[in-house]
């Protein structure tokens, strides 16, 4: 189905004059047959005329009242009429400019995704991955404990690799009562804003005039005294390696890799070892009770040794944060 063009101001006008002109000179036509049957005498057709006269005189008012429309709105729609010529002159000079760029664009993008096939090779041979091919996100389910029902537990899909516990749970490899003790301990550090109390400065006036001791709260600095001396008990190397696998969510074999003096795998044994004997410590200090697989401990048989490499401050932190974890004010020896 086509359309037809909507014709422009000037063709309406001149549309509308004719129809007012047309109007007007079938009037005149029936005036004069008027006069003919007057003088024949004929008043059944002069009748007629007249009732067809009145017709007529209601449609030349109605084409007058159109032209008189159409010649008040003539400049406004010749200002329109100008706007969409600009505006499609202007559409049309881009179109060809958008035309004769097509095929350098396509060219770059042919270009980027060739190299971008020959990167993902070159790091396939190197055993590089890329954003997103990492393995850091792995599917999977956990139990945790119901909101609307205590005591009971639930099921939620979660990330299996968001940390070291995860992962290990997920394999196996740790038993309920360590992963609660992992949980437990993570809950302590978040609480505790240790990141944020270590960007503060407490000498350095507030801007709204509170002071450095309005900005700690009660339950802050409870979590604080707890892990200060849940970190005591574990000792300085356990406890440096506790925050920064389970407070942090440091991967093991990155903090493996920081033994450099160390086969990968017995770094990588030595801290999963130190790790798992952290865990037994926790969950003796908090109680647990172990829920599924029965318990084990790592003994410092074969590579890994509980006792460590030599050089045990290779992967630590720096030690003013081991000492301020171990030396909050009020802790629980």
């Amino acid at each position: 189905m086509t359309t037809k063009p909507k014709p422009d101001a000037r063709a309406r006008l001149a549309a509308a004059e004719a129809t007012v002109a047309r109007w007007r000179k079938s009037i005149a036509q029936a005036e004069a047959d008027k006069l003919r049957a007057a003088d024949k005498g004929d008043h059944q057709r002069v009748v007629f005329i007249l009732d067809k006269l009145e017709r007529l005189k209601d449609r030349l008012a109605a084409a007058e009242a159109r032209l008189v429309q159409v010649r008040e709105g003539l400049p406004k729609a010749l200002r329109r009429e100008q706007a969409t010529l600009a505006a499609i002159r202007a559409g049309t000079k881009l179109a060809t400019r958008v035309s004769a760029a097509a095929p350098a664009v396509q060219a770059r993008w042919s270009a980027e995704r060739k190299q971008e096939q020959v990167d993902q090779v070159k790091r396939q041979r190197r055993g590089v991955k890329a954003a997103g091919e990492d393995g850091k996100i792995q599917h999977g389910r956990k139990e945790v404990p119901d909101p609307w029902e205590p005591g009971a537990r639930i099921s939620v899909p979660c990330n299996m690799r968001e940390s070291p516990i995860e992962h290990m749970a997920a394999r196996k490899r740790i038993d309920g009562a360590q992963k609660d003790a992992a949980d437990r301990y993570r809950m302590l550090y978040e609480r505790s804003q240790l990141g944020p109390l270590r960007a503060m400065d407490p000498v350095k006036e507030k801007l709204d005039g509170r002071g450095a001791g309005e900005a700690f709260s009660d339950g802050l600095m409870e979590a604080a005294r707890e892990l200060a001396a849940t970190n005591k008990s574990l000792g300085r190397v356990a406890a440096a390696l506790m925050i920064s696998l389970v407070g942090e969510g440091l991967g093991i074999d990155a903090l493996a890799s920081r033994y450099s003096h160390l086969s990968a795998k017995l770094a990588h044994g030595y801290v999963t070892g130190r790790l798992l004997e952290a865990l037994d410590h926790l969950v003796e200090r908090w109680g647990l009770i172990s829920e599924g697989r029965g318990r084990k401990k790592i003994t410092g048989t074969g590579l890994i040794s509980v006792s460590g490499p030599q050089v045990e401050h290779d992967f630590l932190r720096p030690a003013r944060l081991v000492d301020k974890l171990m030396n909050v004010p009020g802790a629980a020896k």
